[in-house]
């Protein structure tokens, strides 16, 4: 959701902690690493035709305050911060601003929030009431992966800015029209959005800022706009964290080529008794080149190119041969510019990330043994290819 709430040391802050005493929880019992969660909200969340401004929220136990007003954020974003008055593990929101007509408001709690013993929150909460007779229902939902293994990313921000005409914006507005997280799994989902289309991008917004920064990873969506809608469709394609090179391109090793093969393998001599292959197949979703990259499970090439890659054949059959024994991962990626580099994209201006697929699990490689991958890789695509 939109990061309304969350407002750099405001001066209401101040006079609210100057007003509490800091609440503490009932001492004795054994350690509780059960993360907070909401008891009763009024109103409840779903209710129509809304006309208190204001939101109290029971916790099922003591909240630690200032985690709270990191993790809130309303949609629409009020003009005036809200009045947060805490008893015990309950809060009330109280908006300074009066309700807008027929409007649905959506507080989103992220994972920032902790009770206070610091159990953190593993997945987002909202909480919605409209005020009128219906509310929004458009949903979103999709993944987000690091793009270096596919690994989940849990905790990203996922920001969502309308995209008229169904086209991905010029320039990104100063804030998001909606913002939430991923979960432990990298799954977000955006619920009571207006019915319309969005670019969705995430974020690991370690400034709190809802801008991409230097040093901070991201991710452009697979595709220019989504629909929020009440089908409840996920997208297959993930989201893929990335961050702007900032390695020179010149200072990254070039892999050897196998005279026999013309295959790029190791930069390193490695006697062939001593060494194994990967063979498998691939299928694109896409009719564009395909290439094939493995690297040692313990090496990092999160900021670097794989040492190892392969060309797959017009069969979709590739071969990674003189691979040093050991434990190995592995992806493959659509070259739809086919300019021998995977390109992660950009946001602005927008450049979608070109497809890949990862394999969840290392390929253990044994010397002087062929290693043929059991199940055949597919490369999801945004339009399937008959």
């Amino acid at each position: 959701m939109r990061r309304g709430a969350r407002w750099a040391a405001p001066l209401w802050c101040v006079t609210l902690w100057a007003a509490c005493a800091t609440p503490l929880p009932p001492g004795g019992g054994p350690p509780d690493n059960t993360p907070p969660h909401i008891v009763e909200s009024i109103p409840a969340g779903g209710a129509t035709n809304v006309s208190g401004a204001s939101l109290r929220i029971v916790f099922s136990e003591y909240i630690n305050e200032t985690s709270f007003r990191r993790a809130l954020s309303i949609i629409p974003e009020p003009e005036t911060p809200p009045e947060l008055d805490w008893r015990g593990p309950r809060v009330d929101i109280r908006l300074a601003d009066p309700l807008r007509d027929s409007t649905t408001y959506v507080f989103t709690l992220d994972t920032n929030l902790r009770d206070l013993r610091g159990i953190a929150l593993a997945a987002p909460i909202i909480l919605a009431f409209s005020t009128g007779p219906t509310l929004n229902a458009g949903v979103l939902t999709g993944r987000v992966v690091q793009s270096h293994n596919g690994a989940p990313a849990p905790g990203i921000d996922v920001l969502a800015y309308a995209a008229p005409d169904s086209a991905p914006p010029d320039s990104l507005p100063v804030r998001p029209a909606y913002r939430t997280q991923t979960d432990p799994d990298g799954v977000f989902r955006f619920e009571y959005m207006t019915e319309r289309h969005w670019f969705v991008a995430a974020l690991e917004d370690a400034n709190y800022n809802t801008r991409p920064d230097p040093g901070e990873s991201f991710a452009p969506p697979p595709v220019p706009a989504l629909l929020a809608d009440t089908s409840r469709t996920s997208l297959k394609i993930p989201w893929m964290l990335t961050r702007i090179d900032t390695v020179r391109a010149d200072s990254l090793r070039a892999p050897a080529t196998d005279p026999e093969t013309e295959d790029e393998t190791a930069p390193e001599t490695v006697p062939l008794e001593e060494t194994g292959e990967i063979r498998g197949v691939v299928v694109p979703g896409e009719p564009h080149p395909v290439v094939v990259e493995t690297w040692p499970d313990t090496l990092n090439v999160q900021d670097a190119a794989p040492p190892w890659r392969a060309t797959v054949e017009a069969t979709g059959a590739f071969l990674l041969p003189r691979l040093p024994a050991g434990a190995y991962q592995l992806r493959a990626w659509l070259d739809r510019n086919e300019n021998g580099q995977w390109d992660k994209g950009t946001l602005i201006p927008y450049r979608p990330p070109e497809p890949a697929y990862f394999l969840t699990e290392p390929v253990r490689v044994r010397a002087r043994w062929e290693t043929t991958l059991p199940d055949t890789l597919r490369i999801p695509a945004v339009v399937s290819i008959p």
